[in-house]
């Protein structure tokens, strides 16, 4: 059997880790034992940090440092030992076109996914809510400048002026801001166009490639940072599943009741029916508002929700508020789209205590037995359809 060679990738938060670097190391020990003198061993080092751009940055770097061993051992096959996030610079290494491994072993790796959200849904909202606020504006200018502007000035001029005048720049500014609602509604198909360009520019730049190459994803039960990162996911995708439109009407309707509610009285006793049709038209605007000024909070913090929970070193990458509004970024065991072609093996379950200490087993799977094991029968299965 020919000799290869395989490159390990530390984690997050792990640069120059021990299982990685160290000769001595259970995987590296396990692997000379299954290929003796055939395998060597190299290790790639990065900055460790949990954000994205470093993980781009490493995978750019990790591509220049294969392409340099693939020239140095010409023809002798290159497999790559991964372990969390080193996993997914490895996959955005593979962007690189000239640079194909014969394998990819992830242990514990939570692959980025990244997809698109639905534009026409917010889009249409903003659209809505500039048109409705350029109308109350209108309205509200029209009433300041039909009925209190004149009394006003008349009875505050000669005494203070400033009542005056700020009443007038008032007006001014709700104007200004009026006519920059109008113009959104009015170039609403050019920020939609613009929206999509911004949410394909971040998909391309964070989706992982859907690239061929073999690939064996180790998994460990009760994986304590994949939970960390499934909870912090639901967390923050959670405003994005609640506000729905029957969420709208239930809040419309439920103001709706609660104003009429306040006219109970009144009710009772009979109205005429015009004075009933004000009073319906009256609750309905204020249960309008109400639903308008709910919708503006839930759009704020869908924005900002996704970054106070994803945003610190303990969870995602650090995306901002643009990332998350535009994509939907997530994690799953395997690579998306490719499930089927992917071998997967569960590690088994093992205790949280273990010789009187709290075990992180998704920081000791490159120490386990069974692990390396897997490792090793896959790399020989590999490596018999190599050289066949």
């Amino acid at each position: 059997m020919q000799s290869f060679v395989i490159t390990l990738i530390h984690g997050t938060f792990a640069p120059g880790a021990g299982w990685s670097n160290e000769e001595d190391s259970a995987l590296r020990k396990a692997l000379l034992a299954g290929f003796p003198d055939q395998v060597r061993c190299r290790s790639f080092n990065w900055s460790g940090k949990n954000t994205h751009e470093a993980r781009l940055l490493a995978a750019a770097e990790f591509a220049a440092h294969q392409k340099a061993v693939s020239l140095s051992d010409a023809g002798i096959p290159n497999f790559v030992i991964s372990h969390s996030h080193g996993g997914n610079v490895a996959l955005y290494a593979l962007m690189a076109h000239d640079y194909a491994p014969a394998g990819i072993i992830t242990m514990g790796t939570p692959f980025i996914t990244c997809g698109p959200r639905n534009l026409k849904s917010s889009g249409s909202f903003f659209r809505f809510a500039s048109f409705v606020y350029s109308l109350a504006i209108v309205l509200f200018i029209g009433l300041l400048l039909l009925f209190p502007l004149e009394p006003l000035v008349k009875r505050y001029f000669a005494a203070d002026w400033r009542i005056a005048l700020g009443w007038l720049v008032i007006g001014y500014v709700c104007c200004a801001v009026a006519g920059c609602a109008f113009s959104v509604y009015r170039n609403f198909p050019k920020l939609m166009g613009w929206a999509a360009g911004q949410q394909e520019r971040i998909i391309t730049r964070l989706k992982l490639p859907e690239h061929p190459v073999p690939m064996l994803c180790i998994h460990v039960a009760g994986d304590e940072a994949g939970w960390w990162l499934k909870a912090t996911q639901d967390l923050a995708e959670l405003p994005y599943r609640a506000w729905k439109k029957r969420m709208a009407w239930g809040i419309f309707l439920l103001a709706l009741a609660y104003g009429l509610w306040g006219h109970k009285d009144a009710l009772q006793g009979g109205l005429p029916f015009n004075e009933l049709c004000s009073l319906l038209a009256y609750a309905a605007m204020k249960a309008g508002l109400v639903v308008l000024s709910v919708a503006v909070f839930w759009q704020v913090l869908m924005v900002v929700h996704p970054r106070i929970v994803r945003s610190h070193s303990g969870a995602f990458g650090g995306e901002g508020f643009r990332d998350n509004w535009f994509a939907r970024i997530g994690m799953s065991l395997v690579p998306e789209g490719r499930e089927l072609s992917v071998t997967q093996h569960a590690a088994p379950p093992s205790g949280l205590l273990k010789k009187g200490k709290i075990e992180l087993r998704h920081s000791s799977m490159y120490n386990d037995d069974a692990v390396a094991a897997e490792i090793v029968a896959w790399i020989r299965k590999r490596l018999g359809e190599v050289e066949s």
